[in-house]
Protein backbone atom coordinates (compact mmCIF):
# COMPACT_ATOMS: atom_id res chain seq x y z
CA UNK A 1 0.00 0.00 0.00
CA UNK A 2 1.57 3.52 -1.12
CA UNK A 3 -0.03 7.14 0.31
CA UNK A 4 0.80 9.98 -0.15
CA UNK A 5 0.98 13.19 2.20
CA UNK A 6 2.07 16.41 2.31
CA UNK A 7 5.20 17.79 3.82
CA UNK A 8 3.59 19.29 6.75
CA UNK A 9 2.15 15.92 7.38
CA UNK A 10 5.45 14.01 8.32
CA UNK A 11 8.60 15.46 9.57
CA UNK A 12 11.17 14.00 10.08
CA UNK A 13 12.42 11.59 12.88
CA UNK A 14 15.33 11.84 15.10
CA UNK A 15 15.89 9.78 17.40
CA UNK A 16 12.12 8.58 18.22
CA UNK A 17 10.89 6.25 19.50
CA UNK A 18 8.53 3.88 17.32
CA UNK A 19 6.08 0.77 18.32
CA UNK A 20 8.32 -2.46 19.05
CA UNK A 21 11.57 -0.59 18.61
CA UNK A 22 13.52 2.45 18.11
CA UNK A 23 13.88 4.19 15.08
CA UNK A 24 17.09 5.72 14.01
CA UNK A 25 17.69 9.22 13.14
CA UNK A 26 16.85 10.03 9.70
CA UNK A 27 19.33 11.60 6.69
CA UNK A 28 18.76 14.00 4.66
CA UNK A 29 20.00 13.95 1.25
CA UNK A 30 19.77 16.89 -1.76
CA UNK A 31 16.61 14.71 -3.24
CA UNK A 32 15.40 12.10 -0.85
CA UNK A 33 14.72 11.73 2.69
CA UNK A 34 13.67 8.53 4.48
CA UNK A 35 11.72 10.32 7.32
CA UNK A 36 10.42 7.10 9.16
CA UNK A 37 10.67 3.11 9.55
CA UNK A 38 8.02 2.11 11.41
CA UNK A 39 7.74 -1.45 12.58
CA UNK A 40 4.66 -3.53 13.93
CA UNK A 41 3.26 -2.09 16.94
CA UNK A 42 3.33 -5.80 18.50
CA UNK A 43 7.22 -7.45 18.22
CA UNK A 44 7.32 -9.93 15.40
CA UNK A 45 8.50 -14.20 16.34
CA UNK A 46 10.62 -15.40 13.74
CA UNK A 47 8.96 -16.49 10.77
CA UNK A 48 6.46 -14.02 10.97
CA UNK A 49 5.06 -12.18 8.13
CA UNK A 50 4.31 -8.21 9.06
CA UNK A 51 3.99 -4.90 7.85
CA UNK A 52 6.90 -2.00 8.08
CA UNK A 53 5.53 1.02 6.94
CA UNK A 54 8.41 3.56 5.29
CA UNK A 55 8.53 7.31 4.68
CA UNK A 56 10.03 8.99 1.88
CA UNK A 57 10.05 12.52 1.64
CA UNK A 58 11.11 14.16 -2.08
CA UNK A 59 13.12 17.68 -1.03
CA UNK A 60 13.44 18.32 -4.90
CA UNK A 61 11.19 21.28 -6.69
CA UNK A 62 10.02 18.64 -9.17
CA UNK A 63 8.39 15.13 -9.23
CA UNK A 64 10.57 11.92 -8.81
CA UNK A 65 9.45 8.95 -10.64
CA UNK A 66 10.64 5.39 -10.39
CA UNK A 67 10.90 5.64 -6.25
CA UNK A 68 11.91 1.88 -5.09
CA UNK A 69 11.60 1.22 -1.44
CA UNK A 70 13.18 -1.49 0.20
CA UNK A 71 13.81 -3.24 3.21
CA UNK A 72 17.31 -4.71 4.49
CA UNK A 73 18.24 -7.17 6.99
CA UNK A 74 15.14 -9.11 6.54
CA UNK A 75 13.17 -10.65 3.83
CA UNK A 76 11.09 -8.19 1.59
CA UNK A 77 10.17 -8.02 -2.31
CA UNK A 78 9.87 -3.98 -1.93
CA UNK A 79 8.06 -1.67 -3.46
CA UNK A 80 7.76 0.60 -6.27
CA UNK A 81 5.63 4.34 -6.38
CA UNK A 82 5.32 5.14 -10.23
CA UNK A 83 5.65 9.57 -8.99
CA UNK A 84 6.28 11.29 -5.78
CA UNK A 85 5.87 15.48 -6.58
CA UNK A 86 7.29 17.80 -5.15
CA UNK A 87 7.21 18.40 -1.15
CA UNK A 88 4.95 15.22 -0.78
CA UNK A 89 6.24 12.34 1.50
CA UNK A 90 5.06 8.71 0.06
CA UNK A 91 4.07 6.12 3.01
CA UNK A 92 4.77 2.64 1.52
CA UNK A 93 3.17 -0.44 3.64
CA UNK A 94 6.43 -3.35 2.84
CA UNK A 95 5.36 -7.12 3.80
CA UNK A 96 8.44 -8.16 5.57
CA UNK A 97 9.45 -11.50 6.89
CA UNK A 98 11.51 -11.78 10.28
CA UNK A 99 13.61 -15.30 10.09
CA UNK A 100 15.97 -15.46 13.19
CA UNK A 101 15.09 -14.46 16.63
CA UNK A 102 16.73 -11.79 18.50
CA UNK A 103 17.21 -8.12 18.35
CA UNK A 104 16.96 -7.16 14.43
CA UNK A 105 18.12 -3.67 12.63
CA UNK A 106 16.51 -3.25 9.44
CA UNK A 107 17.44 -0.49 6.89
CA UNK A 108 15.06 1.45 4.37
CA UNK A 109 16.35 2.18 1.19
CA UNK A 110 14.83 4.69 -1.13
CA UNK A 111 16.02 5.59 -4.82
CA UNK A 112 14.48 7.19 -8.19
CA UNK A 113 15.00 9.39 -11.26
CA UNK A 114 15.30 12.69 -10.95
CA UNK A 115 14.40 12.96 -14.72
CA UNK A 116 16.70 10.42 -15.81
CA UNK A 117 19.51 11.23 -13.14
CA UNK A 118 19.40 8.53 -10.71
CA UNK A 119 18.91 10.00 -6.58
CA UNK A 120 19.00 8.24 -3.48
CA UNK A 121 18.55 8.36 0.25
CA UNK A 122 20.36 7.71 2.78
CA UNK A 123 19.35 4.50 4.83
CA UNK A 124 16.90 4.95 7.76
CA UNK A 125 17.23 2.51 10.06
CA UNK A 126 15.15 1.00 12.92
CA UNK A 127 15.80 -2.15 15.20
CA UNK A 128 13.49 -4.65 16.21
CA UNK A 129 13.32 -7.38 18.70
CA UNK A 130 12.17 -10.73 17.09
CA UNK A 131 10.59 -13.23 19.62
CA UNK A 132 11.25 -17.33 19.11
CA UNK A 133 9.69 -19.08 16.46
CA UNK A 134 10.14 -21.54 13.57
CA UNK A 135 11.80 -19.13 11.31
CA UNK A 136 11.64 -18.88 7.52
CA UNK A 137 12.00 -21.30 4.66
CA UNK A 138 15.66 -22.20 4.31
CA UNK A 139 16.06 -20.53 0.65
CA UNK A 140 14.34 -16.36 0.92
CA UNK A 141 14.28 -16.11 -2.55
CA UNK A 142 11.11 -18.86 -3.15
CA UNK A 143 7.50 -17.97 -3.74
CA UNK A 144 6.36 -18.23 -0.16
CA UNK A 145 3.20 -19.30 -1.58
CA UNK A 146 3.19 -21.28 -4.50
CA UNK A 147 -0.17 -22.45 -6.12
CA UNK A 148 0.66 -25.63 -7.28
CA UNK A 149 -1.36 -28.45 -9.16
CA UNK A 150 -1.46 -32.41 -8.76
CA UNK A 151 -3.68 -34.94 -11.05
CA UNK A 152 -4.63 -37.07 -7.85
CA UNK A 153 -6.35 -36.36 -4.78
CA UNK A 154 -3.81 -37.01 -2.45
CA UNK A 155 -2.37 -34.08 -3.97
CA UNK A 156 1.12 -36.39 -4.73
CA UNK A 157 3.83 -35.59 -7.24
CA UNK A 158 2.80 -31.72 -7.27
CA UNK A 159 4.13 -29.25 -10.17
CA UNK A 160 3.72 -25.72 -10.31
CA UNK A 161 0.59 -24.61 -12.10
CA UNK A 162 1.97 -21.61 -13.25
CA UNK A 163 2.97 -22.35 -17.41
CA UNK A 164 0.85 -26.01 -16.81
CA UNK A 165 -1.11 -27.38 -19.82
CA UNK A 166 -4.40 -28.79 -18.29
CA UNK A 167 -6.97 -30.92 -19.05
CA UNK A 168 -9.17 -33.31 -17.43
CA UNK A 169 -9.61 -32.89 -13.39
CA UNK A 170 -6.93 -31.12 -11.70
CA UNK A 171 -6.65 -30.54 -8.23
CA UNK A 172 -5.01 -27.07 -7.44
CA UNK A 173 -4.06 -25.89 -3.75
CA UNK A 174 -1.33 -23.29 -2.02
CA UNK A 175 1.62 -24.92 -0.69
CA UNK A 176 2.79 -22.95 2.03
CA UNK A 177 6.89 -23.68 1.77
CA UNK A 178 7.36 -22.87 5.45
CA UNK A 179 4.68 -25.69 7.09
CA UNK A 180 5.18 -23.76 10.64
CA UNK A 181 3.26 -20.97 9.17
CA UNK A 182 -0.03 -23.51 8.55
CA UNK A 183 -3.01 -23.06 11.13
CA UNK A 184 -0.66 -20.75 13.23
CA UNK A 185 -0.27 -17.79 10.86
CA UNK A 186 -2.72 -17.80 7.91
CA UNK A 187 -6.00 -16.84 8.59
CA UNK A 188 -7.34 -18.23 5.53
CA UNK A 189 -6.78 -18.32 1.38
CA UNK A 190 -9.11 -16.80 -0.93
CA UNK A 191 -9.15 -18.14 -4.43
CA UNK A 192 -10.24 -16.30 -7.73
CA UNK A 193 -10.58 -17.82 -10.87
CA UNK A 194 -10.05 -15.18 -14.14
CA UNK A 195 -10.45 -12.49 -11.21
CA UNK A 196 -13.72 -13.80 -9.58
CA UNK A 197 -13.90 -14.44 -6.39
CA UNK A 198 -14.43 -18.32 -6.10
CA UNK A 199 -14.15 -19.38 -2.28
CA UNK A 200 -12.32 -18.62 0.44
CA UNK A 201 -10.52 -21.37 2.39
CA UNK A 202 -9.76 -21.18 6.17
CA UNK A 203 -8.37 -24.50 7.18
CA UNK A 204 -4.97 -26.33 5.80
CA UNK A 205 -4.49 -27.77 3.05
CA UNK A 206 -5.97 -24.94 1.28
CA UNK A 207 -7.50 -26.44 -2.15
CA UNK A 208 -9.21 -24.41 -4.30
CA UNK A 209 -11.97 -26.48 -4.54
CA UNK A 210 -12.31 -27.11 -1.14
CA UNK A 211 -11.37 -31.11 0.08
CA UNK A 212 -13.40 -33.92 2.03
CA UNK A 213 -10.95 -34.69 5.02
CA UNK A 214 -7.31 -34.73 3.74
CA UNK A 215 -8.35 -35.65 -0.06
CA UNK A 216 -8.82 -32.90 -2.55
CA UNK A 217 -11.98 -31.93 -3.99
CA UNK A 218 -11.03 -31.26 -8.22
CA UNK A 219 -11.99 -28.80 -10.94
CA UNK A 220 -12.98 -30.28 -14.50
CA UNK A 221 -11.23 -28.33 -16.65
CA UNK A 222 -14.00 -29.66 -19.34
CA UNK A 223 -15.99 -27.10 -17.61
CA UNK A 224 -13.74 -24.56 -18.87
CA UNK A 225 -13.06 -22.86 -22.19
CA UNK A 226 -9.90 -24.33 -23.84
CA UNK A 227 -7.36 -21.47 -23.55
CA UNK A 228 -5.55 -19.51 -21.02
CA UNK A 229 -7.11 -19.20 -17.60
CA UNK A 230 -5.35 -17.59 -14.06
CA UNK A 231 -5.67 -18.79 -10.49
CA UNK A 232 -5.51 -16.32 -8.35
CA UNK A 233 -4.39 -17.10 -4.45
CA UNK A 234 -4.87 -14.21 -1.43
CA UNK A 235 -3.12 -15.30 1.70
CA UNK A 236 -4.45 -12.85 4.79
CA UNK A 237 -2.75 -13.87 8.09
CA UNK A 238 -4.30 -13.13 11.48
CA UNK A 239 -1.74 -10.66 12.61
CA UNK A 240 -2.97 -8.15 10.58
CA UNK A 241 0.16 -8.14 8.51
CA UNK A 242 -0.48 -7.28 4.34
CA UNK A 243 -2.04 -10.05 2.41
CA UNK A 244 0.25 -11.83 0.23
CA UNK A 245 -0.42 -12.61 -3.72
CA UNK A 246 0.36 -15.37 -5.70
CA UNK A 247 -1.03 -16.12 -9.51
CA UNK A 248 -0.60 -18.92 -11.65
CA UNK A 249 -1.66 -18.81 -15.15
CA UNK A 250 -2.56 -22.05 -16.80
CA UNK A 251 -3.80 -23.13 -20.34
CA UNK A 252 -6.59 -25.66 -21.19
CA UNK A 253 -6.66 -27.87 -23.59
CA UNK A 254 -9.52 -30.48 -23.83
CA UNK A 255 -9.99 -30.63 -27.54
CA UNK A 256 -13.08 -29.46 -29.30
CA UNK A 257 -16.26 -29.16 -27.69
CA UNK A 258 -15.37 -30.78 -24.18
CA UNK A 259 -17.90 -34.04 -23.84
CA UNK A 260 -19.21 -33.12 -19.88
CA UNK A 261 -23.00 -33.27 -21.16
CA UNK A 262 -24.20 -37.00 -21.86
CA UNK A 263 -26.49 -39.10 -22.47
CA UNK A 264 -27.61 -42.96 -21.15
CA UNK A 265 -30.73 -44.75 -22.48
CA UNK A 266 -30.45 -45.98 -18.94
CA UNK A 267 -31.93 -44.39 -15.42
CA UNK A 268 -28.61 -45.83 -14.12
CA UNK A 269 -26.60 -44.05 -16.82
CA UNK A 270 -24.56 -46.79 -17.80
CA UNK A 271 -22.95 -47.21 -21.55
CA UNK A 272 -23.66 -43.41 -22.09
CA UNK A 273 -22.57 -41.39 -24.55
CA UNK A 274 -21.58 -37.47 -25.38
CA UNK A 275 -24.61 -35.76 -26.37
CA UNK A 276 -23.24 -33.74 -28.54
CA UNK A 277 -23.86 -34.65 -32.56
CA UNK A 278 -26.06 -37.57 -31.15
CA UNK A 279 -28.76 -38.76 -33.04
CA UNK A 280 -31.93 -39.58 -30.76
CA UNK A 281 -34.69 -41.63 -31.37
CA UNK A 282 -37.99 -43.20 -29.51
CA UNK A 283 -39.60 -41.48 -26.74
CA UNK A 284 -37.49 -40.90 -23.53
CA UNK A 285 -33.92 -40.58 -22.49
CA UNK A 286 -31.52 -40.09 -19.88
CA UNK A 287 -29.86 -37.07 -20.20
CA UNK A 288 -26.23 -35.62 -16.94
CA UNK A 289 -23.75 -33.69 -16.29
CA UNK A 290 -21.46 -36.18 -13.76
CA UNK A 291 -18.29 -34.92 -13.61
CA UNK A 292 -15.22 -37.82 -12.49
CA UNK A 293 -15.11 -35.01 -9.15
CA UNK A 294 -16.88 -32.74 -7.80
CA UNK A 295 -16.95 -29.44 -9.20
CA UNK A 296 -17.55 -26.14 -6.80
CA UNK A 297 -20.91 -25.47 -8.45
CA UNK A 298 -23.14 -24.27 -5.92
CA UNK A 299 -26.13 -25.05 -8.60
CA UNK A 300 -26.72 -26.18 -12.34
CA UNK A 301 -28.85 -24.56 -14.48
CA UNK A 302 -30.20 -26.60 -17.49
CA UNK A 303 -31.71 -24.80 -20.36
CA UNK A 304 -33.49 -26.56 -23.65
CA UNK A 305 -33.35 -24.23 -26.69
CA UNK A 306 -33.02 -21.30 -24.83
CA UNK A 307 -35.58 -22.17 -21.93
CA UNK A 308 -34.91 -22.93 -18.66
CA UNK A 309 -35.78 -26.70 -17.83
CA UNK A 310 -34.62 -27.78 -14.57
CA UNK A 311 -31.84 -26.71 -12.00
CA UNK A 312 -30.09 -29.25 -10.12
CA UNK A 313 -27.81 -28.38 -6.55
CA UNK A 314 -26.09 -32.26 -6.16
CA UNK A 315 -24.04 -34.35 -8.05
CA UNK A 316 -25.12 -36.03 -10.04
CA UNK A 317 -26.96 -33.25 -12.23
CA UNK A 318 -29.76 -34.46 -13.98
CA UNK A 319 -32.01 -32.95 -16.98
CA UNK A 320 -34.73 -34.69 -15.67
CA UNK A 321 -34.50 -34.59 -12.17
CA UNK A 322 -32.80 -37.50 -9.77
CA UNK A 323 -34.92 -40.22 -8.08
CA UNK A 324 -34.38 -41.14 -4.38
CA UNK A 325 -32.54 -43.91 -5.07
CA UNK A 326 -30.35 -41.70 -7.17
CA UNK A 327 -31.49 -43.17 -10.65
CA UNK A 328 -31.88 -40.10 -13.55
CA UNK A 329 -35.51 -39.49 -14.26
CA UNK A 330 -35.88 -39.42 -17.85
CA UNK A 331 -36.06 -36.54 -20.31
CA UNK A 332 -39.18 -36.96 -22.82
CA UNK A 333 -38.35 -36.44 -26.25
CA UNK A 334 -41.89 -36.65 -27.65
CA UNK A 335 -42.98 -33.71 -28.86
CA UNK A 336 -39.94 -32.15 -30.32
CA UNK A 337 -39.98 -31.47 -33.77
CA UNK A 338 -37.87 -33.22 -36.36
CA UNK A 339 -34.14 -31.34 -36.52
CA UNK A 340 -31.12 -29.92 -33.91
CA UNK A 341 -32.25 -29.26 -30.47
CA UNK A 342 -29.32 -27.58 -27.86
CA UNK A 343 -28.97 -27.84 -24.44
CA UNK A 344 -27.07 -25.69 -22.59
CA UNK A 345 -25.60 -26.11 -18.73
CA UNK A 346 -24.55 -23.33 -16.66
CA UNK A 347 -22.69 -24.11 -13.97
CA UNK A 348 -23.08 -21.25 -11.08
CA UNK A 349 -20.07 -21.25 -8.86
CA UNK A 350 -19.57 -19.34 -5.23
CA UNK A 351 -18.83 -15.68 -6.19
CA UNK A 352 -20.83 -15.21 -9.08
CA UNK A 353 -18.74 -17.36 -11.74
CA UNK A 354 -20.91 -19.00 -14.50
CA UNK A 355 -19.18 -21.53 -17.04
CA UNK A 356 -21.42 -22.80 -19.67
CA UNK A 357 -21.50 -25.57 -21.80
CA UNK A 358 -23.57 -26.38 -25.04
CA UNK A 359 -24.68 -29.60 -26.66
CA UNK A 360 -26.68 -29.77 -29.82
CA UNK A 361 -28.74 -33.43 -30.79
CA UNK A 362 -30.56 -34.20 -33.63
CA UNK A 363 -34.86 -35.50 -33.86
CA UNK A 364 -34.98 -37.73 -36.80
Amino acid sequence: MVMLVGMVGIPAIAGAEGPGGSVGGSVTVTALVVTGVTPPATPPAAGDLVTVRVQVRNDLPRPVSALAVGIVGAVSAGATVPTVAAGQTAEVALPVWFCVAGPTTISATASGLDGVTPVAAAPGQSTIPVGAGPGCPSDPAVDRFPIRVSSTPDRSNPTPLDGRLADGVIHVFVDPTNPALVGTRISRVEFRLDGRALISDSSAPYDLARNRGRVARGLDTTLLTNGTHTVTAVVRFRNGAAAQRSTATFIVDNGPLAKSIRYSTSPDRSASQPLDGAALPGRQIYIFVSPSTPVVAASVYFFRNGRLIRVESRIPYDLGGTARNGDARAFTLTGLRTGTHTVSVEFRLPGGVTITQRASFTRP
